[in-house]
């Protein structure tokens, strides 16, 4: 099954209570922004979740870099080492995206 995500750039909110936000906004003047999900920010965990919305609203772009480096290796000639990080790249992928990746 193919999984679409929202394209484009993903963003953060500042923090509002015991919440941070992953928005989606387009660059339409006047469109509002998505959000994608919330992060819940609690005092006793507050780093580890912030980093944690940080790592989500990078995902669009580690995506688009991941299935680039895919697409790149599996040209080149494959060796063992950069065959394990071909099969890597497409687990990763297709876990994202829920399509089968030729490894």
């Amino acid at each position: 099954m193919k999984v679409e995500h929202t394209t484009g750039s993903w963003s953060l909110t500042p923090r509002v209570g015991d919440y941070i936000d992953v928005i989606h906004t387009t660059n339409k003047p006047g469109a509002p922004s998505r959000t994608i999900c919330r992060v819940t920010v609690r005092d006793s965990w507050a780093n580890e979740q912030a980093a944690n919305a940080l790592k989500i609203a990078a995902v669009p772009e580690m995506l688009a870099a991941l299935q680039e480096a895919h697409h790149m290796l599996r040209r080149d000639l494959i060796d063992d080492a950069k065959l394990a990080i071909i099969e890597q790249c497409a687990a990763a992928i297709e876990k994202a995206t829920g399509e089968e990746v030729w490894s």
